[in-house]
């Protein structure tokens, strides 16, 4: 029998508290933050990188029609801007964004104003992919498991939920399903957000919105225990790029400007793109299912499968406090879904620095787990005093229909995988350095502390 986990939530908030001082990282103050925050982002950002465009591009099968509904989405969206009486919120939405791209061209200094109908932008497109996928597209695009739209909350005037620091996102994007008109939400909380977008002025501004939006991407991380890599967007101007926040670099997409017919196509059929691809497209981890619960304060539920068992918990004692690297969470998980406060199980979810191949990879921390299984099995004295190690296996997701591969670095991001940092050595094999595996840790009970331990060996 696995003896219980003290996991309450006042012990679990003051580690938390005390890793997260302040909702900054280590302890850091805002200074310290930005200083660490901009050193990263020199250090890993890759510009101009083209296939950030199609890296959440759907099964191949569904590219023609997602093509052709971004097309009718951008045709329908530039007709509507030109109307002089608009006669419907569809066409009140797309007459206010259309008035923004006039106001940029003048030239003022005014980002503030376009958050309002940028976001106009973005429910006039949830509105016509719904209207698809609930019509004419239903049978046409994706399985419903992949079917979502691609919301952006309101404004509501507080800080999000899931940080300390008061940071305020110019927009912030959640997703929901199909089955019904899009439920508008003014209570951001980091938890709950798929994408976040910075806004500055005029496209110069593009380095210091990019430091802006690793800040707000750091409490993704923080926040969703789930998420194997982040997505968000700068909108300086009308000049949009796409960033993905990978393991080891920064990627950022060339430009799209929205003040053109085929600069909004090009974005379109990007949220077109996240509205129907598979959950790992998003940066998800599809073997943990994440349920937010919407009472206040917001509640968060993680399901785990792993070996054919359920595992259910709410608790994170440490969550990924970096921009990149490993990202190590260790959630407290309990087989009985009914009683999560006594969790008999902790995950240790990762992805450190490994070879391609699993029995090459001499840094691997289950072998060491199993050295302590197998040399102890048999004392019962010693039962009580190491981990016992349920499972460790690198991670395998669902890639496609019923397709399951192993979760890595060069799988997640496919041909982003070998663009290299500008700040990286040019002699570096940064695909071979820099490959990591997705590595699920089981253990039953952590054990005594080091401190306590009767011998070396033990």
């Amino acid at each position: 029998m696995s003896r219980p986990l003290q996991a309450d939530e006042a012990k679990v908030a003051a580690q938390l508290h005390a890793i997260f001082a302040g909702g900054h990282p280590y302890g850091m103050d805002k200074e310290q933050r930005e200083s660490e925050l901009q050193r990263t982002v020199q250090e890993l950002r890759c510009d101009d990188s083209p296939d950030v465009w199609n890296h959440s591009r759907p099964l191949e099968q569904y590219c023609p029609a997602a093509n052709k509904l971004a097309k009718e989405i951008a045709e329908s969206l530039t007709k509507d801007m030109a109307r002089t009486n608009a006669s419907s919120d569809q066409q009140m939405r797309a007459r206010r964004f259309g008035n923004w791209l006039e106001f940029v061209r003048t030239g003022e200094r005014d980002e503030r104003r376009g958050y309002k109908p940028l976001r106009d932008f973005f429910n006039y497109c949830a509105d016509l992919i719904g209207t698809a996928l609930r019509g004419d597209y239903a049978t046409s695009l994706a399985e419903a498991e992949n079917r979502r739209l691609i919301i952006p909350f309101e404004a509501s005037g507080s800080a999000p939920g899931g940080a300390d620091d008061r940071s305020m996102p110019d927009i912030a994007l959640y997703t929901q399903g199909v089955g019904a008109q899009a439920e508008h939400q003014n209570n951001l909380h980091y938890a709950a957000t798929s994408h976040i977008i910075e806004c500055k002025w005029h496209p110069n501004d593009f380095p210091a919105a990019l430091l802006q939006l690793s800040g707000y991407i750091l409490h993704m991380f923080e926040n969703q225990h789930d998420l194997r890599y982040a997505i968000g967007m700068t909108i300086c101007g009308t000049v949009v790029k796409i960033v993905i926040f990978a393991h080891d670099s920064i990627l950022v997409s060339t430009d799209a400007n929205i003040a053109t017919p085929d600069g909004r196509k090009a974005f379109i059929r990007q949220i077109v793109d996240w509205s129907i691809c598979s959950r790992d497209k998003l940066g998800l981890d599809t073997t943990i299912q994440r349920y937010v619960l919407p009472t206040i304060p917001l509640t968060i539920r993680y399901q785990i499968d792993i070996n054919r068992t359920h595992y259910y918990g709410k608790t994170c004692i440490q969550a990924a406090d970096t921009l990149a690297g490993r990202r190590r969470r260790c959630l407290l998980l309990s087989a009985n879904a009914d009683d999560l406060d006594n969790a008999t199980h902790m995950l240790i979810n990762e992805w450190p620095l490994a070879t391609k191949r699993q029995r090459h990879d001499t840094g691997d921390e289950a072998k060491l787990l199993e050295r302590f299984r197998v040399t102890f099995a048999n004392d019962d004295d010693l039962q009580d005093k190491y981990p016992q190690l349920v499972r460790a296996k690198r991670v395998r997701q669902k890639q496609g229909e019923e397709i399951f591969t192993e979760d890595n670095t060069e799988k997640a991001y496919g041909a982003l995988h070998k663009i290299r940092p500008r700040a990286a050595l040019a002699d570096d094999d940064w695909g071979t350095s820099h490959f990591r595996a997705h590595k699920h840790t089981l253990i039953e009970f952590p054990g005594t502390a080091i401190s306590e331990a009767n011998n070396a060996l033990h």
